[in-house]
């Protein structure tokens, strides 16, 4: 089933490949000549002007290939309500709009994408219990989340590698499931993403001497968009294979930084949006000052935690127990790397 599912699609997949590196090359040439440049500051860890040219070349990259993929009708709209997202995130990284542009934004194209009907639904298998007017609730939880993930997103692309390959890995085990499930019909878009997030990377990590580029905030938010309402979707399609107690360990890493972050900024008297050096790769960085250790840590960690949320989902069925070891794994989490940040101001 899957080499057939090749053989029908290979073309399209050679043209996605051919399509990306394409882009992603005359992406970064055109924001060169303009001069549109991330440039260094002290909020960040890069040394010279690179091109966040990333983000745009997968956004046009994505929506050439759902046309020619003919994907669910869903999945086309949720391309293309992104461009909301992708217009006001290549606005952000020129002129700096702020994070409450970026998120009222974001509320929009979640009222957008809401309108086909496809939202967390059933709270009931979420907290184990109904309430009266819970569809009302659930799409409010539903925004809610997606906000949460796209900006817990661009809140871990900070580091060479880090968000694309933090996305790839939870693509790969949305491919895992449903073939395992024997949904095998359902992995194409999965596939594109992959696709097109490791040839993104191979750009970010100057990998065969291929130009330096970054996703930007226009990319973060894209791909951080794109990925929650398909976690989301997945739920809605395939309840019994993507429980609330499972997606929630395929994202653990990105939320327990950005929870902590917001927490400690709280704790501090700090800004909440205003942008510092203390999320888990800075911290790493800090100590070890390494690129590819530090990002296969996390990638270690975040595998780790996955497996083993597939692990307690197996053989706990007590959501609240599930709840219960999250909350607990995140509060040590947040005690750990904030001694390391302490650690790091000292």
């Amino acid at each position: 089933m899957i080499s057939k599912l090749i053989s029908d699609y290979s073309l399209i997949f050679i043209i996605e490949i051919v399509c990306c590196f394409f882009l992603l090359y005359i992406s970064n040439i055109i924001l060169t000549e303009i001069k549109f440049f991330d440039h260094p500051s002290e909020r960040k860890i890069h040394n010279a002007p690179v091109t966040p040219s990333g983000g745009i070349a997968l956004f046009i990259s994505f929506l050439i290939i759902s046309f020619l993929f003919n994907f669910d009708t869903w999945l086309l709209y949720l391309i293309l309500s992104s461009t909301l997202i992708v217009i006001i995130g290549i606005i952000d990284d020129k002129i700096g709009l702020g994070i409450k542009i970026r998120v009222f934004t974001q509320l929009v194209a979640c009222l957008i994408i809401l309108s086909l009907n496809v939202y967390i639904s059933d709270l009931n298998q979420i907290i184990g219990f109904q309430f009266k007017y819970d569809f009302i609730l659930g799409m409010v939880f539903t925004i809610f989340c997606v906000i949460a993930y796209t900006n817990a997103n661009n809140f871990i692309d900070g580091y060479d590698g880090l968000a694309s390959t933090y996305n790839i890995i939870i693509y790969l085990c949305i491919i895992i499931l449903l073939i395992l499930n024997n949904q095998i019909s359902h992995i194409i878009f999965s596939l594109m993403m992959v696709i097109g997030l490791l040839i993104f990377t191979l750009f970010n990590l100057n990998l065969f001497k291929l130009p330096r580029i970054f996703l930007g905030d226009c990319g973060s938010t894209f791909i951080g968009f794109i990925t929650s309402w398909y976690l989301i979707y997945l739920h809605f399609n395939f309840p019994n294979i993507f429980k609330p107690t499972l997606v929630i360990w395929l994202i653990a890493i990105s939320f327990f930084d950005f929870l902590r972050v917001i927490i400690s900024r709280f704790f501090r008297n700090k800004d909440f949006l205003n942008p510092e050096l203390n999320h888990i790769h800075h911290l790493l960085d800090n100590i070890i000052n390494n690129n590819k250790i530090v990002l296969n840590i996390i990638v270690v960690l975040q595998i780790f935690f996955i497996l083993f949320g597939l692990v307690l989902n197996i053989y706990i069925e007590s959501i609240y127990a599930i709840y219960f070891i999250y909350i607990s794994i995140f509060i040590f989490y947040y005690f750990f790397f904030e001694r390391l940040s302490h650690l790091k101001s000292n």
